[in-house]
């Protein structure tokens, strides 16, 4: 059935399949293609496909002699990503034009030959008539530096045949049939090249900007709600405006009190203190200072900015314009300096910043601010500066003595016995150093920046086009960061239940912490820790923005934020992390030195219940004071044990404790799957994939929701997790496509085709096709379950033999009698000015030996090692195939090298399991020859936000 808004022409009674070869001429096959006078390639008049629209899958992309696709069209206002797209669609369309006239070429060139060999008789002169066109044709290459062995010998067999009767008619007919199989893969290829080309103007025609939902009937719809469904936009908005512009005063006096109590009360916290005020006040100093920004800070500001959630599509493609124009990136510098030295009269512009509201893919809304670019610039610059600036002094506070280290430490009396007895000091990695070096590289401040030019990856870890360059720093991406901190959980967990028997776990963050932040507060803690009026006074300003939302119309009404901070900024990642730092550090001081992981306002805290207890109750203290709330949704606490114990503390936060959408079993201390969470997630993304109204765009949901944002909410396989969650995911990922396409048996590959089929009239599509890599010439379609079948093998069937009778513990009493054997042989080095005097003779004891294994055990080490290990995945064995067609030239090794650098081990798995098809079809691994297809428009498609509808 045809639909007018992907552009079919409603006049034809079905679209002509990009795979039917265009209509052929009476030409010269292997003449090349006249050109008009003005140098442009001639039209043959051949049936558009997108007629209405001037695009047409058997001619080129024309509109009289105007652009194929006007940007205006696309829905974009903005000149400088008019610019941007103009440049990028001129090269779209001198690329599929190509493959059009190409096709056309060959096309018409095949059929002459056909028809040249029907009309031969003789056999041997057929094949030579097929060499000899075959050489004449314009061709899709599989591999230039590889030339197929039957067409390098084709030329030798043939002059035997003329000569020797032992050639049999059988064998020459068997040549016939490969230039026959050969030709016919050139079509099929060459068919798929335009249906490339069909995806792309069917993205270029119908949702350059926002794709408009397809909902489905409300009968339907309303039988296929789960409840507990997420907040609609309105009710989050208006969730968020009773925050954002509704000041809440809190009492500066009593802040300054609590932190004077909690850093001043020894000499040595005043003194340290007091050097934190002091490195404040030189940062003060330097921004007072002329030409601030140069080529470098310059450069690291814009592409911070570049990478961040701030900036629309059409503002980075501004400013992406502007840094590629060194004469532009000057007046830029100038400009910001000049906007330095007059700080002190700054303010918003006075028509107001537009706030949007944007669907994230977990499908909560967060509020944007769309600064001006200067104002974000200039915003960002301070930032920076003075995130960099309190890293280093908090950071050089907290590895002061100010700071307790962990609980329970061996003192110089422990070290000096350990090393009588053993005749050397405690290992030098321990798993208490480990923790202590995690905290400190992933958690410890972790929103602020430790170098002026580090900029973040972003949410998850593709890469960026500026990743390589060398005045650059990549920060680790925060989804990396919280993958870890769950499987440093969960191996906690496992060695506490060997260790100790039982184990107690607290977790919570703040409500709405971003919006709901006082802003007395703020100044209140910043001012502590030395920071000028003059400052606060430009913070204050900052802070107060202005704003309209565009949806409510042209007389919307300007409010001025009271409360909070703004989304994606360093100045508000140092306003909330120097805020929390104070509880980091009640917490450290509460429980004499536990650590407490956090990410940003998100905080986990384990150990005994006691512990937990004293930290809670230091969190309860400081929320109190500083005017926060805690999310009760997302707090738990339970206690994880072997033991019958008396009931948990009354005063931990109840609640399950959760991680993405994993819950903390408290029968075995397993995270496993809420299914009722992923549940809520089908739904959603069955609403994101219905209002798609491209193929290109179906694929990017599907691959960045489906596959990507559901494989992190499960948390990613760690040896910890053990085998059985891998196998929980495979299943959950099989529930859910049996969910969403029912009518495919929960085959997506089969929905995608039938999609193909539906919109452009294209059957037998291989399941190659949709799932091989972009590079080869396929969709790129990504498959959930191959990553996870490529560790079953590598990863721990059963984490917890690590830390069974036949595990840690076996090899613990062996390092024991070993010791012991040592020192009772009197072969222990003797340490000069070890002041240890034993009270008893013999050997120490067992539970001596290892009251401390967390700074003394090896075994503990590798076993801690292991648990947080995530596994690789199978390299798998290549087959000669797909060596010979992927690898180029050189030996077996090299190819396979060259092979494995190209592919990762999840296309390798794609390419082997459909070679045989795609091999059948397209005579090559190589859909469309590398060059035809326009991978800057893909590129740029895939680079731009997914606006998540509602």
């Amino acid at each position: 059935m045809l639909r007018r808004d992907l552009g079919y022409d409603t006049q034809m009674t079905s679209p002509r399949s990009p795979l039917q070869p265009p209509p052929t001429a009476t030409v010269n096959p292997f003449e090349k293609a006249p050109e008009s006078s003005g140098g442009a390639p001639s039209v043959r008049s051949i049936t558009p496909y997108f007629s209405e629209r001037g695009i047409g899958y058997g001619g080129e992309m024309t509109v009289s002699h105007q652009p194929p696709m006007s940007v205006r069209s696309l829905g974009v206002e903005d000149a400088a990503l008019n610019e941007l797209m103009s440049t990028t669609l001129a090269t779209t369309t001198s690329k599929l034009n190509q493959v059009e006239r190409q096709r056309t070429r060959f096309e018409e060139g095949k059929a002459s030959l056909l028809h040249l060999v029907d009309h031969e008789e003789n056999l041997v002169k057929k094949v030579q008539i097929l060499y000899d066109g075959w050489k004449r044709l314009p061709l899709m290459r599989q591999n230039e530096s590889t030339a197929e062995s039957f067409l390098i010998n084709i030329e030798r067999f043939l002059a035997q045949a003329r000569c020797d009767p032992s050639i049999s008619a059988v064998r020459v007919r068997q040549w016939l049939d490969q230039f026959t199989l050969r030709l016919d893969a050139q079509s099929q290829r060459y068919g798929y090249a335009c249906l490339h080309k069909g995806i792309i103007e069917e993205w270029l025609v119908s949702e350059r900007g926002v794709a408009k939902p397809v909902s489905p009937q409300p009968s339907q719809r309303k039988s296929a709600e789960p409840k507990n469904l997420p907040t609609t936009a309105q009710e989050e908005r208006v969730k968020w405006e009773s925050y954002v512009f509704t000041a809440v005063e809190t009492d500066s006096a009593a802040i300054t009190k609590y932190l004077e109590n909690l850093f001043t009360p020894e000499p040595i916290r005043a003194k340290k203190l007091s050097a934190v005020k002091q490195d404040i006040a030189k940062l003060e100093r330097s921004l007072a200072e002329d030409e601030q920004f140069n080529s470098r800070t310059l450069n690291w500001c814009v592409r911070g900015l570049l990478r961040s959630d701030l900036l629309t599509n059409e503002k980075k493609a501004i400013l992406t314009a502007i840094q590629r124009n060194p004469d532009a990136m000057k007046d830029l510098g100038d400009d910001l300096d000049m906007r330095m030295k007059t700080l002190d009269r700054w303010a918003w512009p006075s028509e107001g910043v537009k706030a949007e509201q944007r669907k994230q893919i977990n499908s909560q809304y967060r509020v944007f601010h769309e600064e001006p670019i200067h104002d974000a610039l200039l915003l960002r610059y301070i930032g920076v500066k003075w995130s960099v600036r309190f890293y280093k002094s908090l950071t050089e506070f907290s590895e002061s003595q100010t700071w307790f280290d962990a609980p329970k430490m061996m003192d110089l009396q422990d070290r000096y016995k350990w090393q009588h007895y053993t005749g050397g000091a405690p290992v030098t990695t321990s798993v208490r150093s480990i923790r202590k070096q995690t905290l400190k590289d992933d958690y410890f401040l972790s929103q602020l920046l430790r170098e002026e030019n580090e900029v973040d990856r972003g949410y998850d870890a593709s890469a960026g086009d500026d990743d390589d360059d060398p005045d650059l720093i990549i920060r680790k991406p925060i989804s990396e960061i919280k993958v870890n901190l769950l499987h440093l959980l969960q191996t906690e967990i496992n060695m506490s239940l060997r260790l100790s028997g039982a184990t107690t776990v607290l977790r919570s963050d703040f409500e709405s912490f971003g919006p709901s932040l006082p802003h007395s507060t703020i100044f209140a803690v910043l001012k502590f820790f030395g920071v000028s009026d003059l400052w606060i006074q430009f913070f204050r300003k900052a802070l107060e923005v202005p704003m309209r939302f565009d949806e409510d119309g042209p007389n919307a009404k300007i409010r001025i934020r009271k409360r909070g901070t703004p989304m994606s900024s360093p100045l508000a990642d140092v306003f909330g992390e120097v805020l929390m730092f104070v509880m980091d550090y009640a917490v450290n001081q509460r429980t004499q030195g536990s650590r407490l992981y956090r990410l940003h306002d998100d905080f986990w805290f384990w150990g005994s219940e006691a512990l937990c207890v004293q930290a809670w109750s230091a969190m309860t203290d400081f929320a109190k004071i500083m005017g926060l709330k805690f999310n009760l949704g997302k707090s738990g606490s339970f206690r994880i044990t072997y033991k019958k114990l008396n009931p948990l503390d009354t005063s931990l936060p109840k609640g399950d404790v959760r991680w993405g959408w994993l819950i903390l079993n408290k029968a075995d201390g397993q995270f496993t799957i809420d299914q009722a969470m992923v549940d809520k997630h089908i739904y959603a993304l069955k609403e994101q994939l219905s209002s798609a109204t491209s193929i290109f765009t179906w694929i990017h949901i599907w691959n960045s929701y489906a596959v990507r944002f559901f494989t992190s909410m499960m948390g990613k396989p760690a040896n910890c997790m053990g085998l059985n969650h891998i196998k929980s995911i495979l299943s959950t990922f099989e529930r859910v496509q049996k969910t969403l396409f029912p009518k495919a048996s929960g085959n997506v590959a089969l929905h995608v085709k039938t999609m193909l089929a539906e919109r452009f009239g294209v059957a037998d599509i291989p399941d190659g096709f949709i799932y091989y890599p972009i590079q080869l010439g396929g969709l790129g379609l990504l498959n959930p379950s191959i990553p996870l079948l490529l560790l079953r093998k590598s990863i721990l069937e059963k984490p917890g033999d690590l830390m069974g009778p036949d595990g840690f513990f076996a090899q613990e009493k062996e390092a024991y009698d070993a010791a012991k054997k040592l020192y009772e042989s009197g072969k222990v080095r003797k340490i000069a000015g070890n002041k240890f005097v034993p009270q008893t003779s013999g050997f120490m004891s067992f539970e001596e030996y290892t009251e401390f294994r967390e700074e003394t055990s090896p075994q503990l080490v590798e076993v801690y090692k292991k648990l947080l290990s995530r596994p690789t995945p199978e390299a798998g064995v290549l087959s000669k195939e797909t060596r010979t067609l992927l690898g180029g030239e050189g030996n077996r090794d090299k190819r396979d090298v060259r092979v494995r650098d190209r592919f990762s081990a999840y296309e390798l798995w794609v390419i082997d399991l459909y070679k045989e098809e795609m091999m059948h079809k397209f005579g090559g691994l190589c859909v469309v020859e590398q060059g035809l297809l326009p991978m800057g428009m893909v590129n740029l498609a895939r680079s731009l936000r997914i606006k998540w509808q509602e």
